[in-house]
């Protein structure tokens, strides 16, 4: 790519990372400011903008110098932290947006209970609940990653520290790690439709599938993408 070409790329990233950023921050400003916000519908949303903030921000910023630079180079630190905020931040979205579809269920389906069901200590705890997994699921990923060991080829083939991209680049036997990963993908996948599957068939098609669609979306792609790199 010549100079002038990489400065268009640059200036194009920079200025789709900082209305990303920008956009998201204003969001969690205006869910934290207006009293009229404080419902657990833009909670959620609030905590999908940090998501967003996060994600972006371990994996950009770092893309940008490399551009300036054309220094592509990590550390090791830096790759295994990179790593973590990124799956956390997977596991996080993926867990909130199954949080909003619950809380769009129990307002569509049960109205009247709403305000009863989804009390404040009760959003809370399924938001904490989805960054603990979260956490919980990232740091076990990035310490057995971590204890790996890499003699042959170290660069990787990515623009940021993917696990199955840095999990490629080891010269161990990764075997037992792929299948875990995979049996790993099957039960969040089952676990997060168990609240869904409970109800009757015609409800979930009629009332739950349309604010479960992005997650579907969302979910579908994640499994494909990360069984196809297996």
């Amino acid at each position: 790519m010549s100079s002038v070409g990489q400065l268009y790329f640059f200036l194009g990233l920079l200025i789709i990372y900082l209305m990303a950023f920008f956009g998201n921050l204003t969001i969690i400003i205006l869910v934290c400011v207006v009293p009229n916000l404080h419902t657990p519908m833009y909670f959620f949303l609030c905590n999908l903008a940090i998501v967003d903030i996060t994600s972006t921000s371990t994996c950009i910023p770092k893309l940008l110098m490399m551009t300036l630079t054309q220094d592509h180079k990590i550390t090791f630190h830096c790759c295994m932290t990179q790593m973590f905020f990124f799956i956390l931040c997977a596991n996080g979205e993926i867990f909130t947006l199954t949080s909003m579809a619950y809380d769009r269920y129990v307002a569509i389906c049960r109205p009247l209970q709403y305000y009863t069901i989804m009390r404040k200590n009760v959003y809370i705890a399924m938001a904490t609940f989805s960054w603990l997994i979260g956490f919980i699921n990232s740091l076990s990923h990035t310490i057995l990653t971590s204890i790996l060991q890499f003699c042959y080829s170290h660069d990787i083939n990515n623009f940021f520290c993917d696990l199955n991209s840095v999990i490629a680049l080891s010269s161990t036997d990764v075997t037992s790690r792929k299948i875990f990963m995979f049996f790993e993908t099957v039960l969040i996948s089952l676990v997060q439709f168990i609240p869904f599957l409970s109800r009757t068939y015609e409800s979930f098609l009629q009332l739950c599938l349309p604010p479960y669609h992005s997650y579907i979306i969302l979910w579908t792609t994640y499994v494909l993408v990360h069984e196809t790199r297996i």
